[in-house]
């Protein structure tokens, strides 16, 4: 759990919560409100395919979560309203490259991670001024700021997670 950020282990525990109100026993409500993790666990388990470090591509994977915020941008592509099939293939496809980038951005810090630790890796990729981290988070900032998370603002936050990948 200490891998995990608390706001998945919060939204967990309130699924888990959920289950049980509605009179699923204690274990099976656990078992089914881990699936919620399937994803990221098999992102994870592609990043450290090649390398070995399951638990420290795990590390990196959420390292960079946290200092994108990437959580956050995949709990308001869920919140997006969703009313014509359109809707509905845009927020998948916004979700799909989120999920995409993730792997991607930790696959390529698991290298640098392998000698000065997750933490470290993504501090000093996130450093690098020509990178972009610093315009994304800011467009993240604004669109909070703003409480705008309408599919076009979560698109334009979206490119520019995926725009760190080309830097």
């Amino acid at each position: 759990s200490d891998l995990v950020p608390n706001a998945m282990l919060e939204r967990h525990n309130e699924r888990v919560g959920q289950y049980c109100e509605h009179g699923v026993s204690g274990d099976l409500a656990e078992q089914i409100a881990a699936l919620a993790f399937t994803t990221t666990l098999l992102d994870i388990v592609d990043i450290a395919r090649k390398s070995d470090e399951l638990l420290l591509a795990g590390e990196v994977y959420f390292e960079l979560d946290q200092h994108l915020a990437i959580d956050w941008l995949k709990q308001a592509i869920e919140r997006l309203t969703v009313t014509t099939r359109w809707q509905s293939l845009a927020r998948s496809k916004l979700r799909d490259t989120v999920n995409d980038t993730q792997r991607e951005l930790a696959r390529a810090l698991l290298r640098q991670a392998q000698s000065i630790g997750a933490s470290d890796s993504v501090a000093a990729w996130s450093a690098d001024d020509d990178n972009g981290v610093a315009a994304y988070r800011e467009t993240l900032r604004a669109i909070r700021r703003d409480d705008q998370t309408d599919h076009a603002t979560l698109s334009v936050a979206v490119a520019g997670l995926t725009a760190l990948l080309h830097r």
